[in-house]
């Protein structure tokens, strides 16, 4: 017979690459699959329908724990692949393939997309699984996915997001991710990203600010760098640019924060702009309290620190504690002062003027003086 037709019921352990290669599947898997099923040539095709599961699994080089499914393919004319996922304590993964000629299409819920960025490379301090769809087609990847999470879930290194997103794959280093109504527990807003892989990216996030020092966090997780500059705290209003060379790229950031606070300040409105290139940072920022009005200007890189301050009004009382300063004057004035710090050497140095001041309970008026504070010793001159 140079065709036979037969059915065959089986048993079968194969190699992942092997139905892999059979069903020309994308991406890297590993592991043992095992089943029992029914294999059959008809009309000059293979096919087979089948059960299946494996416990050593991996897709691109990520573990998929328990896995369960069904296959059922006829060759030349393709068919359907199923799984299901145990590799969370919560909830089980579901993936199903439509199998084409020239495409492949999927439907999944619950799935957690790790393996697919760790394939692309792309860090990804998300907690979330995603229901959605995909294409595959020439080699081109469009999915469209929304994350359910509550927000409320805590997993360190990780944020949880609610939300939807487009997210297209090239097929070989260039990423596009949107979205227009993403949340975490630290942002509601947009995302607009172009990723090329080991190259460059351009990444805008802009919306309302929930808590800037997690957005500060993930970040840092998104760009695997540790940020030297203090800390920026509040809620309100920003944009965001990440842009550049892939490894070392810029970001710079515009931002509304009310209240906010800027490393020892405080405030109830805090703008301004940071910018971060290479290792070096530069801020700029304006104050607006009832304690403190004025303006910001920073520099920092590794251990050096360097910030200007233009206070068009203040509490003494409240401004001098934030320059390391512990001195008994109170009152309103105004000046500009400039802090120098090197390690855990800081210098202060600023003019200042006050129509009328307590320095130990005694009042003094028409203050104008001088200020040098250095390795706690402080200088005053009229």
């Amino acid at each position: 017979l140079k065709d036979p037709e037969f059915k065959l019921d089986t048993t079968f352990t194969f190699n992942a690459d092997q139905i892999v290669e059979l069903l020309d599947l994308p991406f890297d898997w590993e592991g043992k699959i095992s089943g029992e099923g029914v294999l059959r040539r008809q009309d000059g095709f293979l096919g087979i329908n089948a059960d299946f599961s494996s416990d050593s699994l991996f897709l691109n080089d990520v573990f998929m724990g328990n896995t369960s499914g069904k296959i059922m393919y006829v060759e030349n004319s393709g068919g359907r692949l199923e799984f299901n996922v145990k590799r969370r304590s919560v909830r089980l993964e579901y993936l199903r393939l439509e199998l084409g000629k020239d495409k492949m299409e999927g439907y999944f819920r619950g799935v957690y997309l790790e393996p697919l960025m760790k394939y692309l490379e792309i860090p990804w301090p998300v907690s979330s699984p995603a229901w959605g769809t995909f294409i595959l087609f020439n080699d081109r990847l469009t999915a469209e996915v929304e994350f359910r999470d509550d927000l409320e879930t805590d997993n360190k290194g990780k944020f949880p997001f609610r939300g939807s997103a487009v997210i297209e794959w090239d097929g070989s280093n260039e990423v596009l991710i949107t979205s227009d109504d993403i949340e975490s527990t630290f942002l509601k807003g947009e995302v607009d990203a172009k990723i090329i892989i080991d190259k460059q990216l351009d990444i805008n996030i802009k919306g309302d600010v929930k808590d800037v020092t997690a957005a500060r966090e993930f970040t840092s997780l998104i760009l695997q760098k540790t940020f030297d500059f203090p800390e920026i705290r509040g809620q309100g209003k920003a944009e965001v640019r990440i842009f550049g060379d892939y490894l070392s790229p810029q970001v710079k950031t515009d931002f509304y924060v009310s209240p906010g606070g800027f490393d020892l300040f405080d405030a109830q409105v805090v703008e301004g702009e940071v910018e971060l290139i290479g290792k070096d940072f530069f801020g700029r920022f304006k104050i607006s309290d009832p304690l403190a009005s004025g303006r910001i200007g920073l520099f920092t890189r590794e251990e050096d620190l360097k910030v200007d301050i233009r206070m068009e009004k203040g509490m003494v009382e409240a401004i001098l504690p934030h320059l390391n300063i512990d001195l008994p004057l109170e009152g309103e004035a105004s000046g500009s002062f400039e802090v120098k710090q090197t390690d855990s050497d800081i210098h202060v140095e600023g003019n200042f003027f006050g129509e009328k001041l307590r320095f130990s309970g005694q009042e003094i008026e028409d203050v104008r003086g001088k200020l040098i504070w250095e390795k706690n010793s402080l200088d005053l001159n009229e």
